[in-house]
């Protein structure tokens, strides 16, 4: 299989850049895809973006909200899932989230627009198309 096909989801779980870059040096392409996120603060997502950033593999990073993460984190006792006002309460900015906190957090790092361009177009694009 071609590696560079391949977008492993969910990365952002870990903080661990020695672990994701290995990934990303087999071929395949990072989902950054658990924000807010609960097992890693949404900011050390960041960082550790920033980081694989600053490590040259930009071009190979896809950063996503994956709102679906707070249905299962804010799952019912009785197995039902919460209503919108739960997950307003959680993540009040909801599908705007990447565009009110990360990339203007990453801004604040000094990651330019081209690389934001990258990262939120280009390489899903790339991905998708296999261009």
């Amino acid at each position: 299989m071609d590696l560079e096909r391949v977008k492993i989801d969910h990365s952002n779980d870990t903080t661990d850049t020695e672990y994701l870059k290995w990934i990303l040096d087999q071929g395949c392409f990072l989902g950054l895809d658990r924000y807010p996120g609960h097992l890693v603060s949404p900011h050390m997502r960041t960082v550790t973006m920033k980081s694989l950033i600053d490590d040259g593999y930009a071009d190979r990073l896809c950063p996503a909200h994956d709102c679906i993460c707070l249905h299962i984190l804010n799952e019912r006792p009785d197995g039902t899932l919460p209503d919108e006002h739960d997950l307003a309460l959680r993540n009040p900015d909801k599908y705007l989230y990447m565009h009110r906190h990360v990339i203007p957090d990453l801004k604040s790092m000094g990651v330019g627009d081209d690389t934001i361009d990258t990262l939120f177009i280009d390489n899903p694009q790339r991905f998708f198309t296999g261009t």
